[in-house]
């Protein structure tokens, strides 16, 4: 199952990606029977330039940030929660997100995982029934932080984990707010990280902050 996720992710056909893309014509998806051309409603990603010089410029740099983002960050995780699931065997998986355009795909492939359309911060699991959250590559989107561990730690088990994570680190994430609208709040350091973390029951166990990864592992302390 793992191998076969990664090979329709590949596979994935260049024309649903680029419908999703916010500059051009539209893409004939079905050009063989309909000449027309379409777009989904939901455009997040930059549009690449055409040609050598413009792509290695100021817009075509944004453009592979963009694409970095919303295709590689997602599909990186699911790779990596892949190989944990498969190692692990959870008998329960969560996903939370606030798009339902990801939580469809993920239903797609992935029918034993039961998708929830919230903000971490109101999700309704019952209290003590978490074994470990991932907060991968999306913790500098999430807003109201303190009502967001507020219930991670309620929902988690004594001595359960959360991971926070980004996989191109803090570099990647500073050069990104130089071209996306919407403000992006920096990853915390260690002592950051305490502060936020211990107020809500969670010991630091181990913290990586390099330019090209970060990685941030909590345990909820026994009471």
């Amino acid at each position: 199952m793992f191998f076969y996720f990664i090979f329709f992710a590949l596979a994935t056909p260049h024309g649903v990606l680029d419908s999703v893309t916010n500059e051009g014509l539209g893409i004939a998806l079905l050009s063989r029977f309909d000449s027309s051309r379409h777009f989904f409603s939901w455009t997040p990603i930059m549009a690449s330039p055409i040609g050598v010089k413009p792509f290695f410029s100021k817009c075509g740099l944004a453009a592979i940030k963009s694409e970095l983002l919303w295709i590689w960050l997602p599909f990186s995780l699911l790779v990596v929660l892949s190989a944990l699931i498969q190692r692990h065997k959870p008998q329960y998986i969560y996903a939370c997100d606030l798009s339902e355009a990801m939580l469809e795909q993920l239903r797609k492939n992935y029918t034993h995982v039961e998708t929830i359309l919230a903000d971490v911060r109101d999700l309704s699991l019952p209290a003590g029934s978490i074994d470990v959250v991932f907060i991968n590559a999306c913790y500098p989107n999430i807003v109201d932080k303190i009502g967001a561990f507020a219930n991670i730690s309620r929902m988690m088990k004594p001595e359960g984990r959360i991971v926070i994570s980004h996989p191109l680190g803090k570099g990647f994430m500073h050069s990104l707010k130089e071209s996306i609208p919407f403000p992006l709040d920096d990853f915390p350091d260690e002592q950051e990280s305490d502060t936020l973390l211990k107020p809500f029951g969670f010991n630091i166990e181990n913290f990586i902050d390099e330019p090209q990864l970060y990685i941030l592992v909590a345990t909820k302390m026994i009471k």
